[in-house]
């Protein structure tokens, strides 16, 4: 497929990556991934500011969301 936008997020939040995706990547599977890159983004606030331990199940959770989105992400670039 080969898509390029040649943009990248200079934002202050990481969400503006989500935005991007959406106005540049015309892509049949879209909503789901920016679904679970807004998902990945939230985990990573939770363990990057929140005092609370991340559970091995929310650990495992978001492995998954994220082998899954690189996964498609390589798709767009073959």
């Amino acid at each position: 497929m080969g898509i390029k936008a040649k943009l990248r997020s200079a934002g202050e939040s990481h969400y503006e990556a989500v935005e991007l995706l959406n106005l540049h990547i015309k892509h049949e599977n879209i909503g789901t991934q920016s679904t679970r890159l807004t998902r990945i983004l939230g985990q990573k606030s939770i363990v990057e500011y929140d005092s609370r331990e991340f559970t091995e199940r929310e650990a495992a959770d978001i492995t998954k969301d994220v082998g899954r989105y690189l996964d498609w992400a390589k798709t767009l670039f073959e």
